[in-house]
């Protein structure tokens, strides 16, 4: 009936609803990869996506040591697949994108005088960056961008407090980036399309 078996509360919808789409997007990862390392670097990244979503959407909170286990996890999981020579490009892979977003947020500090991007969104860039290439990592902060801009439009319109989690935008930014399989030969088709 809606309601928890022992204490009889009610069950908030978005539960059923959030693990429906947790069983959605663990089922297209199988058939997006197969049975392969892939498959299993991208069933944790997408476990800590939804994960996050959900935190920073309830709770306005990113937090560093599910970052730092994930992050752990992949790491061993690619060394042991691929060897210890892998380190060197993951490490470029991690960093990039973590850089280019810690300069957004000094910059936005400074404008703004105040905090405009959470430590944990940055932080999440050295995993995105590990799972997706430094390129992708770059593009879904730029879709992630504009996706939250279209939503500050409409909430600005409906509430006085304009703060937005960030994490929401960057997660479907990079399921997209990850069950596309988008590459950097991808991103460069894009923006030749665009004349960039």
């Amino acid at each position: 009936g809606g309601k928890c078996k022992n204490c009889k509360n009610k069950i908030p919808i978005f539960y059923p609803i959030f693990e429906t789409i947790t069983g959605i997007l663990f089922a297209l990862t199988y058939i997006v990869y197969g049975f392969s390392i892939d498959t299993i670097i991208s069933l944790v990244f997408v476990s800590l996506i939804l994960i996050l979503i959900l935190s920073d959407v309830l709770y306005m909170v990113v937090p560093n040591i599910l970052l730092l286990f994930t992050g752990l996890t992949i790491l061993i999981i690619k060394i042991i697949f691929n060897g210890i020579s892998i380190l060197p490009i993951t490490l470029l892979n991690m960093i990039i994108p973590f850089t280019v977003l810690l300069i957004f947020k000094l910059l936005g500090d400074f404008i703004f005088k105040k905090e405009s991007l959470g430590n944990g969104d940055i932080n999440l860039m050295l995993i995105f960056g590990m799972v997706l290439g430094w390129q992708v990592s770059l593009f879904t902060i730029v879709l992630a961008s504009f996706l939250g801009l279209f939503a500050s439009l409409i909430t600005k319109k409906l509430k006085d407090n304009h703060e937005l989690p960030f994490v929401p935008y960057l997660g479907i930014s990079a399921l997209i980036a990850l069950f596309t399989k988008m590459d950097a030969s991808t991103i460069e088709k894009m923006l030749n399309f665009f004349g960039i």
